[in-house]
């Protein structure tokens, strides 16, 4: 593959994906809240009926993946331990850290998303919004059309506008937005905010993979991206440790977890704008 496609390429991917999740979350929302549509009557499932549903649908994409005809490749035993083979990338990153500064602080914008997912979100629309799982659902729509819409236009966006200083735009941008969707509670402020969350957080990750596919040589950049990938695992440990204490789950408390999370976002943004220049002289981008 030429590296000039790296970003198309990504980009594509990432509407695949997010196409996907787009139908799903519909498809949750539907089931939650059921629907009727003149002639369409449907009643609303249990979320024990729709997890059965979803665990089938695994079972139906394995059958597929299953089916699909590859060339194998006989690999070469590696004498080598993970131990050894992880220093690889720590070397590689000790040596670029240009590239590790980079990594490492784009990657936050993919903390936040988790971590608010997973821990701030429920609480957000159950103590503030005051609403249920419907809108949980209908949020995550949101989420993955802008995502989807990353997919179609990160890849133009870049014959303006180079990786790095997009990035960091993305980042800011994101920490603006949280901002704004906790100062009211507009659903509609809550839905298009979770679609520019979704553009934000799937164009970072497209403009991060394709910056380290062009910068770290193949042989090591499956050992640099799980060094990213440990690094951004334990900062979400932090923070859902955080985000856990009571504290945040009363009343509407929930909001000062964002403030914080958008402080964090903005710091994180700071080194790549101090770096920029050498990033831009030193690195492809």
């Amino acid at each position: 593959m030429k590296k000039k496609n790296y970003v198309k390429i990504n980009s594509y991917i990432e509407i695949v994906g997010q196409s996907t999740t787009v139908a799903a979350g519909g498809l949750a929302a539907i089931l939650l809240s059921g629907l009727s549509f003149k002639s369409i009557n449907i009643n609303p499932l249990s979320i024990e009926k729709i997890l059965l549903i979803d665990s089938i649908t695994f079972l139906i994409g394995s059958l597929i993946i299953s089916k699909i005809k590859f060339s194998k490749k006989k690999n070469k035993r590696r004498s080598d331990d993970i131990l050894k083979r992880l220093y690889v990338g720590i070397k590689f990153l000790k040596s670029n850290k240009l590239i590790l500064i980079f990594g490492i602080c784009s990657h936050i914008i993919f903390a936040f998303i988790l971590t608010e997912l997973f821990t701030l979100l429920p609480l957000l629309i159950k103590n503030f919004f005051t609403k249920g799982a419907y809108v949980f659902a209908i949020t995550d729509l949101c989420y993955a059309v802008g995502a989807l819409f990353s997919g179609f236009f990160v890849h133009k966006w870049i014959t303006y506008i180079d990786k790095i200083r997009l990035s960091f735009l993305l980042i800011i941008f994101t920490s603006i937005s949280i901002l704004v969707m906790i100062s009211n509670k507009s659903l509609v402020s809550l839905f298009t905010i979770s679609i520019i969350l979704g553009l934000s957080n799937s164009g970072v990750r497209i403009l991060r993979n394709s910056f380290l596919f062009d910068n770290v040589p193949n042989d090591k950049i499956g050992r640099v991206i799980s060094i990213f990938v440990s690094i951004n695992t334990m900062i979400r440990v932090v923070l859902i440790f955080v985000f856990s204490y009571h504290f945040f789950s009363e009343k509407e408390n929930v909001i000062y977890g964002y403030v914080i999370c958008s402080i964090i976002l903005f710091f994180f943004s700071l080194p790549i704008i101090y770096f920029y220049k050498q990033l831009k002289r030193n690195c492809i981008i």
